[in-house]
């Protein structure tokens, strides 16, 4: 069984048990109400039949007519006193008696009534006297009838108080006995559920502590929670020291420049905003104030739909940095090997096929060209590679030059001349009135756009239509469902070819990755091209993205600052 389940047993009898004892205390206050209630009326009557009695006799003493009076009055007391405890017996032996008592009540009133009647005055014949004496006889012995009922009444309803007492004393001490083993139960289970819950934490503090890489939990406010032993040594920070305070203002991250990333923009907080998981390569600040680079992956915690907070989870990269590091020395090593003998093997074909080195038949030209063509694609994948390393061992640099776009835009698309022929291609320009000479990297640029062009045209079906823009954005205008923060050069590539599918916008800039639609329509593909203009981009302080629907087209746009 579950901790939830024994709370919710524990609460339900502890609600129970109190619930039945206080409807039991409540009946049993009621009938004790009731019961002393009874009492109090029936000594009312047992009183009232002696003030009765006594106007009666004081009648018969003086003649008054005030006493007669009184008499009326404490008459209908009687009436209605009997009228009140008929209400309350409930007992047939009370009741029997009740209205035994009625009738002496009624056999009294019409005795009085007949003396108050006939004898206003002494009477002076002896046969009136004998009369009276009579009815005083008969009023007598109705009187101590009433009187002895009357206490019979009250004895009676006076054991039924004692007996209702005694149940509930019995009651309490039964509903006592019954809520101490309630308790006692109630406790034991208490206990089992603290240990079990003892038993979890520990578990969990374990479990954090044996994880390999970094670990840091927050609450829905950003504020440390948690935190694991090797997050502690990582950062240098000690948990207890930090608990309860903002993360981003106490872990901070920066970039590969070393600036500081926006709280808006952590792994994080952007989980907690989303109820998701999102992942970044950044670098943490340690105390003593070095950088570390890691690979955070962040994800929300959800309880009954809500998010209460997120886990960040970081793994120090340093070790595979310095890996990577390695392999791109070697790549641009082996590029720079393999460079050489592509480019004598290209001379020498070229000089074979113009003819310098002697004629040669369709079937000597046919094999020498298939070789030159592999050749070239081996010079652009050497290209591209050493490209690569460039950027990824940080040697590739930026250098501006004043360049009159609309030229250089058209001498590019003049490279793909050959393959928009054959595919029957259209080709759409368009160039901003306003667009004037600006301060770009040439080669960094014609790069990016050969690789956008170049896959416009190679995944576009013949017949399609190609589209280029160039233009200035200006700072905060939106495009492509994008605002830009600066006044930038928009290049805007447009196509009507196979697109990329949905699944796979992800994985569209990452190193090898080619689209599976396109795999088996294109096998020369190396699937660098769009990882180095992506890369190109970010290290021009740039930006890249596209929009595309499957088998309608794409568009790509690169967003370049200017000056």
């Amino acid at each position: 069984m579950n901790i939830r389940k024994k709370v919710v047993i524990v609460f339900v009898v502890s609600f129970l048990a109190s619930i039945l004892a206080g409807v039991f205390i409540f009946v049993a206050l009621m009938q004790t109400k009731e019961n002393i209630l009874e009492l109090g009326l029936t000594s009312n009557i047992r009183a009232e039949i002696f003030h009765q009695a006594n106007l009666v006799d004081e009648y018969l003493l003086h003649r008054d007519e005030n006493s007669h009076a009184q008499w009326i009055l404490t008459s209908q007391t009687i009436d209605e006193l009997f009228e009140k405890v008929g209400k309350y017996l409930n007992e047939s032996a009370e009741a029997e008696l009740l209205v035994l008592l009625k009738k002496d009540n009624d056999i009294t009133k019409q005795i009085s009534g007949q003396l108050f009647k006939d004898f206003p005055t002494h009477p002076e014949m002896l046969e009136s006297r004998e009369l009276e004496a009579q009815l005083v006889s008969r009023l007598l012995i109705t009187r101590t009838e009433m009187t002895e009922k009357a206490e019979r009444l009250e004895v009676i309803v006076g054991g039924e108080i004692f007996a209702t007492q005694e149940r509930l004393s019995i009651g309490i001490g039964a509903l006592t006995i019954l809520l101490f083993v309630i308790v006692m139960i109630n406790l034991t289970w208490v206990r089992t559920v603290v240990e079990e819950l003892e038993e979890m934490v520990a578990k969990e503090k374990a479990m954090l502590e044996s994880i390999a890489d970094g670990m840091v939990a927050v609450d829905d406010a950003g504020r440390i929670i948690a935190m694991s032993r090797v997050a502690e040594k990582m950062l240098g920070k000690r948990f207890d020291e930090i608990k309860g305070r903002s993360l981003h203002e106490t872990i901070p991250v920066v970039d590969d420049h070393g600036k500081a990333i926006p709280k808006e923009k952590r792994p994080i907080y952007i989980t907690l905003a989303t109820a998701g998981m999102s992942t970044m390569v950044a670098f943490f600040t340690r105390n003593d104030g070095t950088n570390f680079p890691v690979v955070i992956t962040s994800a929300a915690v959800i309880l009954d739909g809500k998010v209460i907070g997120a886990i960040d989870n970081f793994h120090d990269v340093t070790k595979e940095r310095e890996i990577d590091h390695a392999k791109s020395e070697f790549v641009s090593l082996a590029s720079h090997q393999l460079r050489t003998p592509s480019t004598s093997m290209k001379w020498f074909l070229e000089m074979l096929l113009s003819g310098d080195a002697g004629p040669l038949n369709e079937k000597q030209r046919g094999y020498f060209n298939e070789i030159y063509l592999n050749n070239q694609r081996i010079i652009s994948l050497v290209n591209a590679l050493l490209d690569i390393s460039r950027i990824e061992l940080g040697v590739f640099v930026v250098n501006p030059e004043l360049m009159e776009m609309t030229a250089f835009t058209k001498d590019i698309l003049e490279e793909f001349k050959t393959q928009i022929q054959e595919k029957k291609i259209i080709i759409k320009e368009s160039f901003a009135p306003d667009l004037r000479p600006l301060m770009i990297d040439p080669k960094l640029l014609r790069i990016a756009i050969q690789n956008i062009v170049s896959n416009a045209v190679k995944y576009t079906p013949e017949n399609g239509v190609v589209s280029i823009d160039i233009s200035l954005v200006r700072e905060g205008e939106s495009v492509g469902n994008r605002e830009l923060k600066t006044k930038n050069l928009l290049v805007r590539v447009t196509d009507t070819g196979y697109g990329i599918p949905k699944a796979q916008y992800g994985m569209i800039f990452t190193k090898l990755f080619r689209a599976d639609n396109v795999k088996d329509k294109d096998t020369d593909g190396t699937g660098l091209g769009l990882y180095l203009t992506k890369s190109i981009i970010e290290h021009a302080k740039g930006d890249i993205w596209f929009e595309s629907e499957l088998n309608k087209g794409t568009t790509f746009y690169l967003a370049i600052p200017i000056s």
